[in-house]
């Protein structure tokens, strides 16, 4: 498989000796970093049964199969010699959440992968492998062959963009995720799985672009923030139009809607019964940006945010002065580019949106408590510019893990110093220590 993000449909099933065929409509869309969403729709089989695209909500029985978690590959081997293929490639796909399991029991399944010419000058992939027939109930070998789509740049954007969203409680899971033109996702509660696919539809008129978010397919009732479908400029600063109304399908902006009854995916955005609930839902919207669910980790291939103190959400980490060699420090949120930092989940450069600097730690000698954080020009060979971005808020530097960004005396003042301080925080609380932890609020990954 490919390491950037790809869609893939499916041609057709084979079970066994049996005949190949296909009676869903399936779409895999899966990121850079091997999360995936795959929902299998069946096809309608009744004279009046709604064909897909449909923004109307389609009954639970439609859906075959609804799952989402994380693929991991092996490459095929070849002959050194002769270049013939020896082992096929394999990958195995680690269910996080998945309408056919009990509770959130994890389940794999895996198939050897060959790519073949599709006769059309393009390629194809045949996957083999074993997995339960939902029609028989049992244990079967498969046959599935699966073409990959090229993504087509959304109006309004000057790159593919990419992204993944979870969510977690007790009872609930759910994965959104976006290639391209296309947004997918699947959320289980309890017993109840919704799944939701959207696809950009660009028009204009007069010159303008006035493209929109379709509803393609919906079971259950999924719900997502406005701002997951806001479209953002060449600058990723500005919109360059409202979000579409079907955006949120009800108040508050972060809850699940399980209703099977809906007349319509394409809900307006509510009105709210008073002034306290909206200004709460606002907050929710804007505190986590497109974070649908208020999920608990960013996964993007590149992700554009704000790098807010624990200690006060209203300030975030700024250079000082936009040149290189300024130290960094926190200033008060003014939703503008000049506040705003490139970052990837896992090990990472940060990189100043407006000055394309990195943020660095300085000098060996200086990965120490109280050491300062500048900004400087990039260099991949940089150990300074590492970090690792921890999935509980702290930012630890790569080369010197035991040092992670602080806020310099727990100030949270405008021109307050940002710097490194032990990972284990004071007392050792570890991430309990709002000094050290940083949450992201994401600008442009909608």
């Amino acid at each position: 498989m490919a390491s950037k993000p790809f869609v893939s449909v499916r041609k057709w099933i084979k079970w066994g000796d049996g005949p190949a065929g296909e009676n869903t409509d399936t779409l895999v869309l899966t990121s850079a970093s091997k999360h995936f969403v795959d929902t299998r729709i069946y096809l309608p089989t009744a004279p009046f049964s709604l064909s897909l695209p449909t923004s109307t909500p389609l009954p639970p029985s439609r859906l075959e199969w609804g799952f989402a978690g994380t693929a991991s590959s092996t490459p095929a081997a070849h002959n050194a010699q002769t270049g013939e293929l020896e082992t096929p490639a394999h990958t195995v796909w680690t269910h996080w959440v998945d309408n056919k399991t009990r509770g959130f029991e994890e389940v794999r399944d895996e198939g050897d992968m060959w790519t073949r010419d599709d006769g059309k000058g393009g390629e194809e992939v045949l996957e083999k492998g074993v997995m339960v027939n939902p029609n028989t109930g049992k244990v079967e070998a498969y046959e599935e062959l699966w073409v990959d789509l090229e993504p087509i740049l959304v109006d309004g954007e000057s790159r593919y963009w990419s992204w993944v969203l979870r969510t977690e409680s007790e009872s609930v899971r759910g994965v959104l995720i976006r290639i391209g033109e296309y947004i997918q996702g699947v959320v289980r509660k309890g017993d109840y799985t919704s799944v939701s696919r959207w696809k950009w539809f660009g028009e204009s008129e007069w010159g303008v672009p006035i493209g929109r978010w379709r509803v393609e397919a919906c079971v259950g009732a999924l719900e997502v923030p406005a701002e997951a479908f806001d479209i953002r400029s060449a600058d990723e600063s500005k919109s360059l139009r409202p979000a579409p109304k079907h955006s949120i399908r009800s108040f508050p902006v972060f809850r699940f809607g399980f209703n099977q009854f809906n007349s319509s995916c394409e809900a307006r955005v509510e009105e709210y019964p008073n002034k306290k609930e909206k200004r709460e839902s606002a907050f929710a919207a804007r505190l986590f940006m497109a974070l649908a669910w208020l999920p608990r980790e960013i996964t993007c291939t590149v992700c554009t945010v704000y790098i807010t103190s624990n200690v006060d959400p209203k300030y975030v980490v700024v250079p000082k002065a936009p040149k290189s060699g300024s130290t960094v420090v926190v200033q008060t949120l003014n939703n503008k580019s000049e506040q705003q930092w490139y970052i990837k989940d896992g090990n990472t450069t940060i990189i100043s949106v407006d000055t394309k600097l990195c943020l660095d730690g300085g000098a060996k000698s200086n990965w120490k408590d109280m050491g300062n954080l500048y900004i400087k020009e990039c260099a991949d060979t940089e150990d300074a510019q590492k970090f690792n971005v921890l999935a509980d808020g702290r930012i630890e530097l790569a080369a010197n893990p035991k040092e992670c960004i602080d806020l310099q005396y727990m100030k949270a003042t405008a021109n307050n110093p940002v710097g490194l301080y032990a990972c284990a925080g004071l007392n050792n609380v570890g991430a309990a220590d709002k000094g050290i932890n940083w949450p992201l609020v994401n600008v442009t990954t909608f």
